[in-house]
């Protein structure tokens, strides 16, 4: 049994232009009733009746805010995105931090959260409907795309000999290490007990692969010197 305690999904509404306070505190409940459906009953049982029944609201005051299924899930997903934006900037915005630690910080994050329930139950919810609903598609394409340059330009940090292209690489690379282990070692998965092993392996994986590709550029670029003698 995974032991870690849980934590709720951070939810971040973005205020709609001319939006009451208590019309945001609304909207608040319906995404987190609407996010705990998600999680522990899953896309199939993802109704407006279920999502106002887990509210504590009836279904035409639901149906206000969000007269259609599609609209509810769209805006669920831009605030559940949001609040892991805001997690992961706060992991590697102190810039008084090397480099390394940044990502070590990033990267220990991501280990934290699929330790969850939440994390664990939501994602691959996510990555399903992504399959079939371009709007997610795009919106999940945006948040990855947005956590790897994030982790590019620390990677470019820690070595700056190499290019742009080889960070991001390497971003992509630690970026579905990660995703691909919440299968593994997420919550209540078979191989739980080894999460943190995990942690330290990737982290030690990433960096010494990023230090080895930097000592390879280095190596070319000083051949590269010597010829041009």
């Amino acid at each position: 049994m995974d032991r870690q305690k849980d934590e709720t999904i951070l939810i971040r509404v973005r205020p709609r232009p001319g939006a009451y306070a208590s019309g945001i505190e609304t909207t608040e409940t319906i995404l987190r009733a609407a996010a705990d459906v998600l999680i522990e009953e899953g896309y199939k049982s993802f109704t407006l009746r279920r999502v106002a029944e887990r509210s504590g609201m009836k279904v035409g005051n639901l149906s206000y805010h969000f007269p259609r299924k599609e609209e509810l899930i769209r805006e669920l997903l831009e605030a559940i995105l949001n609040g892991f934006r805001e997690k992961s900037a706060a992991a590697i915005a102190d810039t008084g931090l090397p480099p390394e630690e940044r990502i070590v910080r990033l990267t220990t994050l991501s280990f934290r959260e699929m330790g969850t329930r939440a994390t664990t139950h939501l994602f691959p919810e996510l990555w399903a409907l992504a399959s079939h609903d371009e709007f997610v598609s795009d919106q999940l394409k945006q948040f990855y795309t947005s956590l790897l340059d994030g982790m590019a330009t620390n990677l470019g940090a820690v070595a700056p000999q190499l290019s742009s292209e080889q960070c991001h690489e390497i971003a992509l690379l630690l970026c579905a290490t990660v995703e691909g282990m919440i299968v593994f070692v997420g919550h209540d998965r078979p191989w739980a007990a080894r999460r943190s092993a995990m942690r330290q392996l990737t982290i030690k994986s990433i960096i010494s692969l990023t230090k080895a590709m930097e000592a390879d550029a280095r190596e070319t670029a000083d051949a590269a010197c010597e010829l041009e003698k």
